[in-house]
């Protein structure tokens, strides 16, 4: 009788595990973490390998043959030149960063503001700058090219615009 109720005991023990993970495994926000997992996987893979690539490229000297170790890093942080660079670039960052802030609360302030009547069509003229670049690419066939040859444009004898120039360009060859 002893044994029946202590074996009765270790197969509700097993239910009422096998449940649990039953339960959490029905759970929405655990189907979805394990659906996303091999895409977290991949971004872990495609930033984690440059990352220590670039870290092991970053001990080796100039001709990269020859471990220095944070030889570089020490000639790096000597340098007046170098902390002028990450002053400005800091500097920039955070002025970029409240002007744009600003500059988009205070459109989006006088949007909203605007009468129902016309705030439509103010709101689609704010959508100009980026319907315009797929538009003008579909239009002209092969896309913008900054320095057009007939390798990188894709096309032979298609007339393009070029936008460093300011003028059409037949291929990488000036008309």
């Amino acid at each position: 009788m002893a044994v029946t109720v202590f074996q009765n005991a270790q197969a509700l023990t097993r239910i009422r595990r096998r449940s649990g993970l039953r339960r959490v495994m029905q759970r929405k926000s655990v189907i979805a973490f394990l659906m996303t997992l091999p895409l977290i996987l991949l971004v872990l893979i495609f930033v984690l390998y440059p990352a220590l690539y670039s870290l092991h490229l970053a001990t080796l000297n100039k001709s990269m043959e020859r471990f220095v170790g944070f030889g570089n890093f020490e000639f790096l942080f000597r340098r007046e030149t170098f902390w002028m660079v990450v002053k400005q670039s800091c500097i920039f960052a955070v002025t970029a960063v409240i002007f744009k802030a600003i500059f988009g609360f205070v459109i989006a302030h006088f949007v909203h503001n605007i009468p129902s009547k016309g705030q439509r069509k103010w709101r689609g003229m704010l959508l100009v700058p980026w319907v315009i670049p797929p538009a003008m690419s579909a239009l002209l066939g092969c896309g913008y090219s900054i320095r057009p040859t007939a390798r990188s444009t894709g096309c032979s004898k298609r007339w393009r615009l070029v936008l460093s120039r300011g003028r059409a360009t037949r291929c990488g060859r000036a008309a």
